[in-house]
């Protein structure tokens, strides 16, 4: 008897351009399993698998978005991996892309990547708890490096973004932003820790 090792929710699409999904924000923000992206090439014969997981982080920053897009990307930086001016505005959610399963392959070849997307899913799964409970503390990989997003870096987040169109960055002074106190504010909060094991 086969059972399931963990749940999760995949959209399919045969493009990879950007996706509009603005009436699916109601459903990724009380979805508790983690969502996929995935890319058919019915010419390759593959499916291209690209992860949401950064939806959480997202909201934290953002609030939940009126207008939401979704861009499968190779690969994205885990601290930024979305861009918009507001919540009202739009906001681009960075899909990273996680493996590609082709038709093809042995089961000895499929393996090595339903285990990629087992550890993927549970950091997932840990990350959108922390996010309904307001804790806040995301994990952005599997060694257990951990990202503290207090809602005060995240209202200066938006704030700075909203001025510079850009994501604020340390060095970044205005006297309309008040970059000074957005770097202040993000030392404080933004702590990295490393551990052995995953959370």
């Amino acid at each position: 008897m086969v059972e399931p090792r963990t749940s999760f929710a995949i959209q399919v699409k045969c493009s990879a351009d950007k996706v509009e999904a603005h009436n699916t924000v109601g459903y990724l923000q009380h979805l508790e399993i983690p969502f996929f992206l995935g890319i058919v090439d019915q010419t390759a014969a593959e499916l291209r698998i690209y992860s949401a997981e950064h939806f959480p982080m997202m909201t934290a920053v953002y609030g939940y978005p009126e207008k939401l897009w979704l861009r499968p990307v190779e690969s994205c930086d885990p601290q930024r991996p979305y861009e918009g001016l507001s919540a009202q505005a739009g906001v681009t959610l960075d899909c990273y892309h996680v493996c590609t399963f082709t038709a093809s392959e042995s089961r000895d070849e499929i393996r090595p990547k339903v285990d990629q997307l087992l550890k993927l899913c549970r950091r997932a799964v840990n990350n959108i708890g922390t996010r309904r409970v307001e804790e806040h503390i995301y994990q952005l990989d599997d060694v257990g490096t951990q990202f503290p997003l207090s809602p005060d870096v995240a209202r200066s987040i938006i704030s700075a973004t909203t001025c510079t169109n850009d994501w604020p960055k340390l060095s970044t002074t205005s006297s309309t932003c008040s970059g000074a106190n957005l770097t202040n504010s993000i030392s404080r909060n933004f702590r990295f820790m490393r551990s052995s094991t995953s959370r």
